[in-house]
């Protein structure tokens, strides 16, 4: 008798486990659906019922962030793609989801932090032309905000200079002024 009870309760455990499994692969494939049909909102909605489901779900939370990204929340984007990263074991999705950090990082003007997930896609596909373009992109954009930064800080020291200079005339021709009266 309690062996049969115990039969009967795995055999309850194994459905409910194989219920929400199937719950999630049917919300996955609904959200990319809408995902193929660029409505991202409703297909990021899918995705979190299926992390609802199973928490562990990394293609839900993979899918998730790059429904993010098509919407523009590229913070949201970071944010799911940074929590990923450590939990994938197959090298390309890796290489792949640090190429999709580097953009989301590269569309919030982070141009350090894009460049940094580029090269750790490198680092693992040394192969990929359009990281490898995309960090060439970015280290452009960075040393021209530098140039320019360089440039600014030039212009607001000899900006000041010439005030400084103006002020020291300006004084000079009120002592002259003194002096004459």
């Amino acid at each position: 008798m309690v062996k049969k009870y115990i039969n009967y309760t795995l055999l309850l455990v194994f459905l409910a486990l194989y219920s929400n499994a199937q719950k999630e692969r049917s919300f996955i494939r609904e959200g990319n659906k809408f995902y193929v049909d660029s409505n991202f909102a409703v297909a990021d909605s899918m995705y979190a019922k299926a992390i609802e489901n199973n928490p562990n779900s990394i293609e839900a939370k993979y899918n998730s962030a790059n429904s993010k990204y098509a919407q523009k929340d590229y913070v949201g984007a970071i944010t799911g793609y940074e929590n990923i990263i450590p939990q994938l074991d197959h090298e390309m999705a890796k290489a792949q989801s640090y190429h999709n950090l580097g953009n989301a990082y590269l569309k919030s003007q982070k141009l350090e932090e894009a460049i940094e997930a580029y090269k750790n896609a490198l680092r693992i596909n040394p192969k990929d032309a359009d990281t490898r373009y995309n960090l060439a992109y970015a280290s452009s954009l960075l040393k021209k905000n530098q140039n320019k930064d360089n440039k600014d800080n030039k212009d607001d020291k000899d900006n000041k200079d010439n005030k400084d200079n103006k002020d020291n005339k300006d004084n000079k021709d009120n002592k002259d002024n003194k002096d004459n009266k």
